[in-house]
């Protein structure tokens, strides 16, 4: 055991160490946050626009999974349009609609165009 996980149980105790991994998992898993982050290195990288493209999609992809999550469309929490919501709220699928225009239906219709996309990297 690492001496920081020692350090993290004596501290917190077992049972709020447990509940402390499983929340940021349980983020992680719903709110894509380091998907994310390396779609955003990819996209600083990038040599083309096509891949820039793909790389702003996914990353909207991402978001629209945290928006998803943190604005639920319940039976208790009915929210008007919702797609169209979660669409405005979504800043990387508006980066994408208006600096990547000839891409954008490509991209957001559908994953077929993905693997063309993604060997315009070079």
């Amino acid at each position: 055991m690492a001496d920081t996980e020692a350090a993290a149980i004596k501290t917190l105790g077992v049972k709020k160490l447990y509940i402390k991994f499983f929340e940021v998992d349980n983020d992680e898993f719903y709110e894509c946050n380091l998907a994310k982050k390396y779609y955003g290195l990819a996209f600083k990288n990038a040599k083309t626009t096509k891949f820039k493209a793909l790389c702003l999609r996914m990353m909207g992809k991402c978001e629209k999974n945290k928006l998803r999550h943190q604005y639920p469309d319940d039976y208790n929490n009915k929210i008007k349009n919702y797609d169209d919501f979660i669409w405005k709220k979504n800043k990387y699928y508006q980066d994408l609609k208006s600096k990547y225009s000839d891409n954008y239906e490509d991209l957001i219709s559908d994953c077929n165009a993905f693997e063309e996309y993604f060997k315009a990297r070079r």
